[in-house]
């Protein structure tokens, strides 16, 4: 009986090892490339869009407003060199518009945040300008702060 569990067991360690064996030269061996099949020739694909430059950010004054050339002029602090600049911004037909309906709604002295794209030319083109609102004061008379005991 134990000469047979030792047959067993050395025939099954045999058949271990050579599947391992054969497994491994399967992993190594080169796969053979099945040949091209032969069809119509197929279109280039079309060329992908150039892709959108990085977008970038500004907040600041709105300094004059040009509806008709569709441009804003802003008075701003580049963090950079920490000084105030001014840039103009342009807009056309992608940009948009939050708190406003338009350009023509911005006003002198407004404050701004602009999302806008460097074009290849340096001009700013304006994906998203958003205008600030003031929050609205309350028109009641502020509460009594009681005074602090001591």
């Amino acid at each position: 009986m134990r000469n047979l569990k030792i047959l067993v067991l050395s025939a099954m360690f045999s058949f271990v090892f050579f599947l391992s064996l054969v497994l491994a030269a399967d992993i190594d061996a080169p796969k053979p490339q099945a040949a091209p099949a032969v069809s119509a020739p197929v279109a280039e694909p079309a060329a992908p869009a150039a892709p959108e430059p990085d977008m970038q950010w500004l907040w600041g004054e709105v300094k004059s407003v040009d509806a008709a050339s569709k441009e804003l002029t802003v008075n701003y602090l580049d963090y950079e060199s920490d000084n105030e600049k001014e840039v103009e911004i342009y807009t056309d037909d992608k940009t948009n518009f939050e708190n406003i309906k338009s350009l023509t709604d911005i006003k002198l002295k407004d404050t701004v945040s602009v999302d806008y794209v460097l074009t290849p030319d340096n001009k700013y083109l304006a994906r998203l300008i958003s205008v600030e609102k003031p929050e609205e004061m309350s028109k009641e008379a502020p509460a009594e702060i009681p005074a602090v005991k001591q």
